[in-house]
């Protein structure tokens, strides 16, 4: 059973956010942002150096052309080997039906 991250319940967790699970009791999933679901992701990847130099403007770009997007959690992964440096930016977002 999922228990709500609330802390404030044992009821069992009724959607599943990037932080864990909530449930109805203590959140709103229509208005609470900071936990809610999301139903979209996002992608920025690069690994040459200029790429990623430009990352953030383009995930900044991207952003300003969604407004209607409520971003809901974003993830930065960075890997690398002898020869690659990678770094990625997932957004988590949640797009109005």
């Amino acid at each position: 059973m999922n228990q709500c991250i609330s802390g404030l319940c044992k009821n069992a967790g009724r959607y599943q956010t990037p932080a864990g699970w909530v449930c109805e009791e203590h959140h709103d999933p229509a208005t609470d942002t900071s936990l809610m679901s999301f139903n979209g992701v996002k992608v920025f990847c690069a690994t040459k150096a200029a790429d990623r130099d430009q990352l953030g403007e383009k995930v900044t770009a991207w952003i300003k052309e969604h407004p209607s997007y409520a971003l809901v959690d974003k993830v930065v992964t960075q890997s690398s080997d002898e020869a690659y440096h990678c770094i990625t930016i997932s957004l988590f977002y949640r797009e109005a039906r």
